[in-house]
């Protein structure tokens, strides 16, 4: 989707007529620039309401009574970071489960969200 965004600002940007018609007098070239940013706005929402999820799916490595250390793959969809996470598990999960994981979520975090909690323990994923 920003491969198209990069085409469609490149025919943006030698069409003088569109970008003469809604051009600001002084900086005609900032025309372009805040098609750029809109253009990134929109794939980014389009992303979030059609992609994204507020779950994750770990792998148990060690359990205790109330916590548990879970190991997660990247997640585009849900933005974590592949790593070992300490979690709480109410649940009662074992070592080598397969679990869904509740995220402490950031709208705009470069680290990506946290998984914080177990939410269920999951066969397949």
């Amino acid at each position: 989707m920003y491969i198209a965004v990069g085409v469609i600002l490149y025919v943006i940007n030698f069409n003088t007529n569109l970008v003469m018609s809604f051009s600001f007098e002084l900086l005609p070239s900032l025309t372009v620039l805040i098609f750029a940013l809109v253009a990134v706005i929109a794939v980014f929402l389009i992303f979030r309401v059609r992609y994204y999820r507020n779950f994750t799916y770990g792998t148990v490595l060690d359990s205790g009574k109330n916590t548990a250390h879970v190991k997660v793959d990247y997640d585009i969809r849900s933005n974590v970071k592949p790593d070992i996470y300490i979690v709480e598990n109410h649940v009662g999960a074992v070592e080598g489960e397969q679990v869904k994981l509740q995220l402490e979520e950031k709208l705009m975090s470069m680290s990506g969200n946290k998984p914080v909690n177990i939410i269920e323990t999951a066969n397949k994923i």
